[in-house]
């Protein structure tokens, strides 16, 4: 009886309203969260430069693709930055469609992809015809000149999902038979070649001396034979370069690598960099200014970019190193002229390094000679009125090689060349203006600013009810119920 008396009283009653006004109010905000879950809206974006949004380069580009195209995104939440991107690409095209696999909810459908942890994050793009990777460090840089931090998965992934849409795929064929960097084992080249691969290149070796050149091969590769070649290989590359083929040649110093270069020595290889009158150095380039080497070392020289269509996304962007790289020769400009040569020396050591062909010591000493020099160039041949030969040249080849190497004086740092700032990135942009695809679409964007003035009406409307409006209402409902309850008392 007391129980049921305590049931009918004014207290127990408003007691009961407000535990139920609370199990309602709990059961709305569950239910707005659930709608909310099931119809994936897209963040309203405050970043100053959109970060979370889609540019409308990228959307005129998505929506032209008509084959399916999947995105896994591998251990990505659903409010990091290429989560919430990916999915702007499916509301821009339905044919791309967006699939999140978590280690943490389904660990064994990620062994499929060899990743047996939460800590590796990787997006893969993938169509009938090709797949591709993107590692999560690639999707940020830093410009070195701004000091500011770059983000690139919008570029990155709107190049993706291009890439594995094209319909005819570059042919890259790297030379063979003369010592030089292997593609086809894990040392040397082999990343590298994997790294253009993945931006969607047919990649391939060649020996001349026992195969002939296709005729649909768009770059030949020559990654510092140790060898010269012979007559007959020659005569292939001369016929390529004749019907305008394209090459790009990466040389190390002969002198560090003990191989004693002369022309007497080297005559094919000679002739055939005759073409653009160029030849490699057998000394070696080396830098006296610290804070344009890695680690202090003079060996591990950063050299000086001019703006090109090449180096157009990573010219700000920490640079490039090059690891004991030697220097480009040329011959007179008058002579140039008579072969029907043009150049563009793009990349430059500084004036403070110094050239050495003795190795007993990488310090600077007197009488070596002082730069800039030469170090990477754009050499191009003109043929007839229709047709002309593009060669770009690097006077160094390990840079870009998977070998570790020693980054510091007490010999307990290793790194691969590859790894070097923006090395791999040098290469692939290389390979990209010499087969002649488009330019990839350039979108970057600092990080750091978050803006209600750069937002637009309906984000900044969504911060005001979230942020002010709702907290208000509650108030109110809240100072609605107690004069209710005091009007009752009374």
């Amino acid at each position: 009886m007391k129980v049921l008396e305590k049931m009918k009283s004014n207290i127990f009653k408003q007691t009961a309203w407000t535990v139920a006004a609370i199990i309602v109010m709990l059961l709305v905000y569950l239910g707005l969260n659930k709608l909310v879950e099931l119809k994936e809206p897209t963040p309203a974006d405050l970043t100053a430069e959109k970060t979370y949004s889609l540019t409308d380069e990228s959307k005129e580009a998505i929506s032209q693709i008509e084959q399916n195209v999947y995105i896994h995104l591998l251990n990505y939440k659903d409010d990091d930055r290429a989560t919430i991107l990916a999915r702007q690409y499916h509301e821009t095209n339905d044919k791309i469609e967006v699939v999140v696999v978590n280690y943490w909810e389904s660990p064994n459908e990620l062994l499929n992809y060899g990743i047996s942890d939460e800590s590796t994050k990787i997006v893969g793009i993938q169509s009938s015809q090709r797949s591709k990777t993107i590692q999560d460090s690639e999707f940020t840089t830093y410009d070195l000149i701004n000091y500011t931090e770059i983000d690139l998965t919008e570029q990155k992934l709107t190049n993706a999902i291009i890439d594995v849409t094209v319909v005819k795929q570059p042919k890259v064929l790297f030379v063979t038979g003369h010592g030089e960097y292997s593609i086809d084992s894990e040392g040397g080249y082999y990343r590298i070649a994997n790294y253009i691969g993945n931006e969607a290149n047919e990649v391939a070796t060649i020996n001349l001396s026992e195969e002939e050149l296709p005729e649909d091969c768009d770059l030949i590769v020559v990654a510092s034979p140790e060898s010269d070649f012979t007559k007959e290989e020659a005569e292939k590359l001369q016929s390529y370069i004749n019907r305008g083929g394209n090459l790009m040649w990466l040389q190390d110093p002969y002198g560090p690598s003990n191989i004693e270069y002369s022309e007497a020595k080297f005559p094919n290889i000679s002739k055939i960099l005759g073409n653009f009158g160029i030849s490699f150095s057998s000394g070696a380039v080396y830098e006296s200014d610290e804070s344009r080497t890695l680690s202090g070392m003079p060996m591990y020289v950063l050299p000086e970019l001019s703006y090109n269509d090449i180096v157009g996304d990573i010219y700000s962007d920490g640079n490039v190193i090059f690891a004991v790289g030697g220097r480009i020769e040329n011959v007179s400009d008058e002579k140039m002229k008579e072969l029907g040569v043009t150049y563009e020396a793009f990349i430059k050591s500084s004036s403070t390094s110094y050239y050495k062909e003795s190795y007993d010591t990488t310090d600077q000493e007197d009488g070596d000679e002082v730069g800039p020099f030469r170090m990477g160039e754009i050499l191009t041949k003109k043929i007839d009125d229709s047709t002309s030969s593009t060669l770009v040249a690097y006077s160094n080849a390990i840079f870009v090689s998977n070998y570790e190497v020693q980054i510091s004086t007490d010999s307990t740092s290793t790194i691969s060349p590859i790894d070097m700032r923006n090395n791999k990135d040098l290469i692939l942009n290389t390979v990209a203006y010499l087969t002649n695809k488009e330019t990839p679409y350039r979108i970057r964007k600092t990080t750091e600013e978050v803006l209600l003035d750069n937002a637009s009406e309906t984000a900044v409307s969504i911060v005001v009810i979230v942020l002010l409006a709702l907290p208000i209402l509650i108030v109110l409902v809240g100072l609605v119920v107690v004069i209710i309850r005091k009007s009752r008392h009374r």
